[in-house]
C-alpha cells in the first residue's frame, strides 16, 4: 500500500521554503492546498538566501486533493477530527474522514490524500495533516524535537522544558508581556551539525484556558480545539525577525511545593537525566538521542526552577538565568 501511496502524482503548484532551516519542498495540484501552504510555512522564506542558516535536503511534502476514490480511511479515533499512528520509528500515518496520508523518513517524502471538505477548512488542514506531516520528516534531518518552549533576550535563548502541565507556555506568555520575545511555542527543536542551534515554529502561543485569570488583556477569549483534542487559547506571538539561536541554555520547571520559586542550578548532566528519564509520549521516539541533545544544549547554562505563585512572580528568576546565560562564554 506504501509505494501505491507514493505513485507519481501530477503536483504542479510547488514551493521550496526553508522550514526549520531545512530547505523542504511542497507541491499540490491545487491552488487553494498551495495558499494554506505558504499560509503555513511562507515567513521562512526570509531566511531562503542564508546559506549560514539553511541546509539543503531532499524533503518532500506532498498535499493532494483527492474527491474520495483510491485512498481510503478507516481507523478508529475520529473524535477530534484526526487520528494518528506511528507503527514504528521511521513512519507516521495521519488519518481524517476522506482523508489519509503518510510521512516516512526512510523516503524523507510525505504525501497526503484531502478531501475538499478538509481543504475548505485551512486551519485545520494545517494544523491536522501538514504540520505533523512536514515536522515528522524534519525530526530525521537534525530538528528533532525535545518539549519545551523558548523565550530569547537579544540573541540568547532560554528553553523551558518539563511536563505537560507545569506551565511552560503561560510563563513564556508572561515573560512576553515583561519584554522578552517568545521564541516560540512547544516543541523546540535542536540542530547538532555544523553547530548547536536552536528553532522554533512560526505558530501561535497556545495557553490554556485557565491561564487567562493571570493575565487580564485577555478576558473574553475562547478556547480553540486543537486536533489533539486539548482546547487551548491562541495568542498571536508577534512577528519576531528570528525563529532561532546558537547561544542557548536550559531551565527545567517542576511543580513548587512552597509558596515561592526556587531556583537551582543543574550540571548538563543533570539536566539531560532528568530530561531523558521520562520522556512524554511521541518525543520518546527519539530517546536513543535525546540525552546528547539535552545535554549540548546545557552546556552554557542549565537550571531547575520550582514553579510557585502568579507567572509574574517567576519572571525575576529567568532575568537571573538570561543575565548569567549572556556572561557565559
Amino acid at each position: 500500500m506504501t509505494d501505491e501511496l507514493y505513485r507519481d502524482v501530477q503536483c504542479p503548484h510547488a514551493v521550496m521554503l526553508p522550514v526549520l532551516g531545512v530547505e523542504t519542498l511542497f507541491s499540490t495540484n491545487t491552488p487553494e492546498l498551495l495558499a494554506a501552504i505558504e499560509q503555513c510555512y511562507g515567513a521562512w522564506q526570509a531566511i531562503a538566501d542564508r546559506s549560514d542558516l539553511v541546509s539543503a535536503s531532499p524533503a518532500r511534502v506532498q498535499i493532494v486533493l483527492h474527491e474520495g476514490h483510491g485512498v481510503d480511511a478507516e481507523a478508529p479515533g475520529f473524535a477530534h477530527g484526526f487520528a494518528y499512528r506511528v507503527p514504528d520509528a521511521t513512519r507516521l500515518m495521519v488519518f481524517a474522514p476522506s482523508s489519509f496520508g503518510v510521512a516516512d523518513t526512510t523516503r524523507l517524502q510525505s504525501i497526503a490524500y484531502v478531501d475538499a471538505s478538509l481543504v475548505a477548512r485551512p486551519a485545520a488542514l494545517i494544523e491536522g495533516v501538514l504540520e505533523p506531516m512536514t515536522l515528522f520528516l524534519l525530526g530525521a534531518l537534525d530538528r528533532q524535537p525535545i518539549h519545551g518552549v523558548a523565550i530569547l533576550r537579544g540573541d540568547v535563548a532560554l528553553v523551558l522544558a518539563g511536563p505537560s502541565g507545569v506551565g511552560k507556555t503561560t510563563l513564556m506568555y508572561a515573560a512576553q508581556q515583561h519584554g522578552f520575545t517568545a521564541l516560540g511555542d512547544e516543541p523546540v527543536y535542536v540542530q547538532m551539525e555544523p553547530q548547536l542551534r536552536v528553532w522554533c515554529r512560526t505558530s501561535p502561543i497556545r495557553l490554556p484556558a485557565q491561564a487567562i485569570a493571570h493575565f487580564p488583556e485577555l478576558k473574553g477569549l475562547e478556547p480553540t480545539a486543537l486536533p489533539n483534542g486539548k482546547s487551548k487559547v491562541l495568542v498571536e506571538a508577534g512577528d519576531p525577525v528570528r525563529r532561532h539561536a546558537d547561544r542557548v541554555g536550559i531551565c527545567l520547571l517542576r511543580r513548587g511545593e512552597g509558596g515561592e520559586p526556587v531556583l537551582a542550578r543543574l550540571t548538563p548532566a543533570q539536566a539531560a537525566d532528568e530530561v531523558a528519564m521520562r520522556p512524554e509520549q511521541g518525543y520518546d521516539l527519539y530517546a536513543a538521542t535525546l540525552r546528547d541533545r539535552i545535554t549540548r544544549v546545557a552546556q552554557r547554562g542549565a537550571w531547575s526552577l520550582d514553579v510557585a505563585g502568579t507567572p509574574q512572580d517567576v519572571v525575576p528568576f529567568l532575568e537571573q538565568m538570561f543575565d548569567q546565560l549572556e556572561r557565559a562564554p
